[in-house]
């Protein structure tokens, strides 16, 4: 018999195409089975949550976020940090946030930004996390590094035209 790392029971599930009472059986992190209320009662998990009286859902995606950035165009900084604006996202159901790495016109490099912004996330993150890589200085060099980043898993750039 497989053995979960963790086993959801007796919640409401809302699924794209559902909202009906199921457990959840997970295993290295991912979804391995949805079944029938009761019939994972003899699974088993390493740790099982009873969700009686309560809903699961996905969690929520926030595609622009604003965590720890310097001032922009004369305007103040962001309020809070990756751990203080990936805390609140977490308590309001977001799971994953797509934030600014944004290039200042001083930047020769688009990796270097990325680089600094990802030790800004690292280790202080409750949700999964991308980027969105925000270009101020479109020099030829810095065009190049689309094709590195990527591969570095960026796939959203945003370049300004009246800065």
């Amino acid at each position: 018999m497989e053995s979960y790392d963790l086993l959801v029971i007796n919640g409401l599930v809302v699924t794209a195409s559902d909202v009906a009472h199921y457990d959840i059986a997970i295993k290295d992190e991912k979804i391995a089975l949805l079944a029938p209320k009761g019939s994972l009662a003899e699974i088993a998990a390493k740790r099982v949550l009873d969700a009686e009286g309560g809903y699961i859902m996905p969690g929520g995606v926030d595609a622009h976020v604003h965590l720890d950035e310097p001032p922009l165009f004369g305007k103040g900084k962001s309020a809070d940090n990756y751990e203080t604006g990936t805390r609140s996202a977490i308590c309001g159901g977001t799971t994953t946030i797509v934030t600014f790495a944004p290039q200042s016109k001083s930047d020769l490099s688009l990796l270097s930004v990325l680089q600094q912004t990802q030790v800004k996330a690292d280790q202080n993150c409750y949700t999964d996390y991308s980027f969105h890589v925000l270009i101020s200085n479109p020099t030829p060099d810095v065009l190049s590094e689309f094709p590195a980043l990527r591969e570095q898993g960026i796939s959203s750039l945003k370049i300004y035209m009246t800065y």
